[in-house]
């Protein structure tokens, strides 16, 4: 804690104390402990994330030299074998990045490439985290990305969730979680993607988990309680939303009741 309440200089090429010095080097350290995907990676980007809130915390963030500081670490990249960094990053800072040119930038880019994921893709799940984690940062009616491309976006993840797809927990998870941060963002607009997202949350309410499946399915019963709480709640929606909750009612207590059978 002292290192974080005394390392104003952080990010800067000149830290100008030891105790920034110390800061800097820390969460250099941690963002290289945090390549790759062991439980080392996954639990130094968990450190990550919380040296970062108390440094901006305590000594705010400025989005320019903060920009500078972000493209200097060549961490947000899709491509890149760094997930749990750039999360923790994302995550850290999260609300001080709402005005980033960078961030903005990146979200772009995730919702481009996700419409031309495959749901089965070596970094579909990858992908989806990345771009959730930077959706949550903005408000919904302020995501830095069109409608138009959200809703190519929306189409295309909606796709996935046809019966003839294999659809894994993990994957399904984050395509509900992906939803619910970019449905509200279009709620004016109609289209068959709110039919097929409260459909695919009530099917999966109906899944019966094996004991050793058990916390994959406790994942997407979260995610799709998420995704349809999100959609009943709200504001002024269009008629196709309202129409297929209308319809829906009777089908999503019979799951919700099913959900309360799980042991």
């Amino acid at each position: 804690r002292t290192i974080c309440n005394e390392g104003s200089g952080w990010r800067d090429s000149n830290p100008g104390s030891p105790t920034s010095a110390t800061a800097q080097i820390l969460v250099r350290n941690l963002i290289e402990a945090s390549k790759g995907t062991s439980p080392i990676a996954f639990y130094a980007a968990r450190s990550l994330n919380s040296v970062l809130s108390e440094l901006v915390a305590v000594h705010g963030w400025k989005s320019l030299r903060g920009d500078e500081w972000l493209s200097s670490l060549d961490v947000l990249k899709p491509s890149a074998n760094n997930t749990f960094a750039a999360v923790a990053i994302l995550s850290g800072l999260k609300e001080f990045l709402a005005s980033s040119k960078l961030i903005s930038t990146f979200c772009n880019r995730l919702v481009s490439d996700v419409t031309g994921a495959s749901v089965n893709g070596e970094n579909t799940l990858k992908l989806l985290v990345l771009l959730n984690a930077t959706l949550v940062i903005f408000e919904p009616s302020n995501l830095p990305v069109t409608q138009s491309r959200l809703v190519f976006a929306i189409k295309h993840i909606t796709s996935w969730m046809s019966a003839d797809q294999d659809l894994t927990p993990w994957v399904a998870a984050e395509a509900c979680r992906s939803l619910q941060l970019m449905l509200p963002a279009i709620k004016d607009i109609y289209g068959p993607y709110w039919e097929t997202s409260i459909t695919f949350c009530i099917s999966q309410w109906k899944i019966k988990a094996a004991n050793k499946g058990m916390n994959e399915r406790l994942l997407v019963n979260n995610a799709s309680l998420r995704l349809v709480t999100t959609l009943k709640g709200l504001e002024d929606p269009n008629e196709d939303l309202s129409d297929v909750l209308t319809d829906t009612a009777q089908s999503i207590s019979n799951g919700l009741i099913e959900l309360l059978k799980v042991p």
